[in-house]
């Protein structure tokens, strides 16, 4: 089978702008979080789909009036790879991560139940799964784009109370330099699927570059863990990364942001290779009120490049003045 008939070349541009999401901000990538001591389990939604998740903080005491966070990976994501993102809003919230439809330890039984509203739709059941009428939606990359899809559904019995798009999307938009490195990638694989050693070249590759050159050249050790995290993540198949890539197919939300009521903060790095940080502004212009934080020597994945971003995200869902 030939790269681009898994790969139409539509979807290219969305593999480069939408995988970048798997990124550390510490740099003992899972030993926090195990510390905490999830609760793991899974749910099955009325298509079959089965969800992987790892709840943190649900039962402890002083957490039963405190609105959950719940974190949206993008393409290729795996719920551990929010494990040093995690530890940052344990302190005062509930926190949820799991894996997408399709990818990690969750399933589908059909590959064209991956689609954008479908994955919405997983954030519902999943919050309906744990009795939560009210959430904090936390999105990065693709995972933006599914939270925009999730908010503009209009569902009446769950409530974003605050809302986080990194680096993402709102509508069908010119993708960064990233999509020819990402095309020539993909062919130079030996056999499809590709061996291992290649795909794991791959996911190298693809998500070094979504960081920047500058922050590469000087954080050698950061680096080295923030690789040793992805290679840890499991269940980010070639075979399920294509699938995923592929999902969203055509999209425009610019009305629906427009009718947008939650409070929400928009972050973006002006050296984004995968979406253009033009695309976050425009998404600020659209949703009323929404606070805008650029960050010029951002790349993609601003946990990584940015540690701040994080910071500001907490300030963000703690503060009372929305």
């Amino acid at each position: 089978m030939q790269i681009k008939s898994l790969l139409p070349t539509a979807f290219i541009g969305l593999t480069a702008s939408l995988l970048c999401s798997a990124a550390p901000i510490d740099y003992d990538p899972l030993a926090e979080a195990r510390r905490l001591n999830p609760v793991t389990g899974n749910i099955t939604t009325p298509d079959g789909t089965v969800l992987s998740y790892r709840l943190f903080n649900h039962t402890e005491a002083g957490y039963a009036n405190a609105t959950p966070v719940i974190f949206v990976g993008g393409t290729g994501q795996v719920q551990t790879d929010w494990d040093t993102v995690i530890p940052h809003f344990t302190m005062k919230h509930p926190v949820l991560s799991y894996d997408n439809r399709g990818i990690g330890l969750s399933t589908v039984t059909n590959t064209s139940l991956i689609t954008r509203q479908n994955m919405a739709d997983d954030i519902r059941e999943l919050s309906k799964h744990f009795g939560w009428t009210h959430i904090d939606l936390v999105g990065i990359s693709m995972g933006a784009i599914v939270s925009n899809t999730f908010a503009a559904s209009n569902f009446t019995d769950v409530t974003i109370d605050h809302l986080v798009l990194i680096a993402g999307a709102y509508k069908d938009s010119s993708t960064g330099p990233l999509v020819q490195q990402v095309g020539q990638w993909l062919q130079e694989f030996s056999t499809t699927p590709p061996p291992a050693q290649e795909w794991t070249s791959f996911i190298h590759k693809l998500m070094l570059a979504c960081l920047t050159p500058d922050f590469i050249t000087n954080n050698p050790s950061e680096i080295s863990s923030f690789l040793n995290q992805l290679d840890q993540g499991v269940g980010r198949t070639f075979e399920k990364f294509v699938a995923q890539a592929s999902s969203l197919g055509s999209y425009n939300m610019t009305e629906n942001l427009k009718r947008f009521a939650m409070p929400t903060l928009i972050q973006h790095g002006t050296l984004d290779v995968g979406i253009p940080v033009q695309v976050g502004r425009e998404m600020n212009g659209l949703i009323p009120g929404s606070k805008y934080i650029e960050y010029a020597d951002g790349g993609h994945v601003l946990f990584e490049t940015n540690p701040e971003s994080v910071a500001a995200i907490v300030e963000f869902l703690d503060s009372d003045e929305q």
